[in-house]
């Protein structure tokens, strides 16, 4: 009877062990490859006049009505930004205006 219960048991065991198996979560691996890839950085641009041209970085003179991405925005005064080359930078596009 020993034997009997022990088969029975381990019987019982392995069906109630499998529904659980395969209630778990999916495994990480998977998981990753379903989601889909981070958007691409969009393109910003700026107009203005070249105020200074260093090695690794240049400086523009922005002024009134300035575009970034495509949207206009109205400025007061003038302002400088200043743009930082390294390995990382990908691409600078230039368009010198008459």
């Amino acid at each position: 009877m020993r034997k009997e219960g022990r088969v029975v048991f381990s019987a019982l065991a392995s069906l109630i062990l499998v529904p659980v198996v395969w209630a778990l979560p999916t495994t990480r691996s998977s998981v990753i490859q379903e989601q889909t890839p981070p958007p691409q950085a969009q393109s910003q641009s700026v107009s203005g006049k070249i105020a200074s041209v260093e090695k690794s970085s240049f400086t523009l003179t922005i002024g009134a009505g300035s575009s970034n991405q495509g949207q206009q925005f109205q400025q007061s005064a003038a302002k400088t930004m200043n743009f930082l080359l390294d390995k990382n930078t990908t691409a600078i596009s230039v368009h010198i205006a008459p």
